[in-house]
């Protein structure tokens, strides 16, 4: 799979083809995030970035490998809550999924070593109880039987 780490959001853009340049309404905090981040690297997004651009269904085909890379060293990855970029993979609709059956593997091997515990979680974190835990765990359950469904 192509590295597009450097790509900037307005080139993933162009590469989906869309030429125009956005033009931000003040009024919506949504357009003024999206226009803010368009001279930005996907690289250098946050990931919270990366989670709701992936929920707001925007340059996924690139935006959900770069989420998976992130994933990988930490799977609670999250600014709002713990799991939030995972989480927004469930924002996807099952056509994509279908589309582009590189990425949809890509994602079931990740979510499979998650729940097989072969996925390490970062060296500071700890779960605020077994609630949490299993909740999360259940999560990641049903992201794999929607894709396996597929």
């Amino acid at each position: 799979m192509e590295n597009f780490d450097n790509i900037t959001i307005q080139e993933l853009r162009e590469a989906e083809g869309f030429r125009t340049k956005i033009i931000v309404s003040e009024n919506s905090p949504l357009s003024v995030w999206y226009g803010n981040i368009q001279d930005k690297k996907l690289i250098d997004l946050h990931d919270a970035d990366i989670a709701k651009l992936i929920r707001q269904n925007l340059n996924i085909l690139y935006v959900i490998p770069q989420a998976i890379k992130r994933l990988q060293g930490n799977p609670v990855s999250g600014k709002r809550y713990e799991g939030e970029l995972l989480f927004s993979l469930l924002e996807v609709d099952a056509e994509f999924w279908k589309a582009n059956l590189e990425i949809s593997s890509l994602v079931m091997k990740f979510l499979e070593q998650l729940h097989n515990n072969e996925v390490k979680f970062p060296n500071d974190f700890e779960w605020g109880d077994s609630e949490q835990e299993q909740e999360f765990y259940l999560k990641v359950e049903e992201i794999l039987l929607f894709l396996r469904s597929i």
